[in-house]
Order: structure tokens, then C-alpha cells, then sequence
């Protein structure tokens, strides 16, 4: 039996042939999916999945470092709202992505801090996306995470040198496509 920890299952070609997707899944012995939010729009939608689908899905809500500078200024009330549903078992996707900028890496950082407190005070595992900016992600988490919060590196493309640096503050990883590159 196999567990998807990281499906984004809000994207328009999979709500297409939701059905589809959900029967291919249990064929394949997926017996649970863990829906993917990076935005409050995609949390409230993978609620609605979750609610559909409750003995398969599960999900995160967050702000994906590129959508940190779209967040509304009540973004942290609101996530913290959408972390009461059951079907929520994560904070992020959260971290900081210094490769494309898509927001100032001011408001990722800021953006990134405030997920690390919610997930602390929710006590809820931190889902962690991190792309050429390790130094700083790391700083952040060792000045803010909280030493019981769990955290789990999905989105990494380093090397062995960063494995080693997550790996030493406990953290699990996802294997994503980059795998492949």
C-alpha cells in the first residue's frame, strides 16, 4: 500500500478526470493522497476534496514561497481557520525559493516565519519547499521551528551536502521528480 505525499490535485487536468484520477490511484494500491495547498484559494479547494473524497485525501494548507507576495494581509488568520478541518495534517507548502523570485524574498521570509508559528503552535508537521536557498531556510527554521515540530523536505534539489544539513535537524524528505534530473 502506498501513501502520495504530494499530489496537487487542485490542478485543472486532474479536477478534469477527477474520478479517473481517485479509481487509477486505488488500482495502483494509493490508499491515501495528501493533497498539495500553495495558496488559500487551493486550500479551500482541497477541502472540498477532502470532504468528497475522506477516506483518501488528506492536505496542507499554506503559501508556496512564489504566491508569498500575493498573500492577503490576513493570510496567517486564515490559514490558521483552514488548519482546524480534519482532513488538514500539514502546514506549506512553505519555505523560500531564491532560483526564481516569483515574490521578494522579503515577503517569502516573512511569509515562511509565519507558517514555522503556526505549525508550532498547531503542532502540526511543516511540508517544506526550498530551491537555492538553503542557507537562509535553515537559519530561519533553527531560529523559529520549534525542536517537536516535524518537518519534511519535499521540494529539494540539492546535493548530499544538503541532504546531510536537513537530515541533522531530523527532517523527512519527499522524492519528487527532480529525482530524475
Amino acid at each position: 500500500m502506498w501513501f502520495d505525499a504530494g499530489v496537487n490535485l487542485t490542478n485543472k487536468r486532474l479536477l478534469k478526470d477527477l474520478d479517473g484520477v481517485m479509481l487509477r490511484a486505488q488500482q495502483a494500491e494509493v490508499r491515501k493522497q495528501l493533497i498539495i495547498s500553495t495558496s488559500i484559494d487551493e486550500a479551500e479547494q482541497a477541502i472540498k476534496l477532502c470532504q468528497q473524497f475522506p477516506e483518501q485525501l488528506v492536505m496542507t494548507v499554506g503559501i508556496h514561497p512564489h504566491d508569498a507576495g500575493e498573500a492577503p494581509a490576513d493570510y496567517k488568520q486564515k490559514l490558521k481557520e483552514l488548519a482546524q478541518h480534519p482532513g488538514v495534517v500539514a502546514i506549506g507548502e512553505c519555505g523560500l525559493d531564491f532560483n526564481r523570485n516569483y515574490s521578494p524574498r522579503p515577503e517569502q521570509e516573512a511569509v515562511f516565519v509565519a507558517q514555522i508559528e503556526l505549525a508550532n503552535e498547531l503542532n502540526l508537521p511543516l511540508y517544506l519547499h526550498e530551491r537555492d536557498a538553503i542557507d537562509r531556510q535553515i537559519e530561519l527554521l533553527n531560529q523559529y521551528c520549534a525542536d517537536n515540530t516535524l518537518c519534511l523536505t519535499h521540494c529539494f534539489t540539492g546535493g548530499a551536502d544538503e541532504l546531510k544539513r536537513y537530515a541533522e535537524r531530523g527532517h523527512w524528505f519527499g522524492i519528487t521528480g527532480w529525482l530524475c534530473d
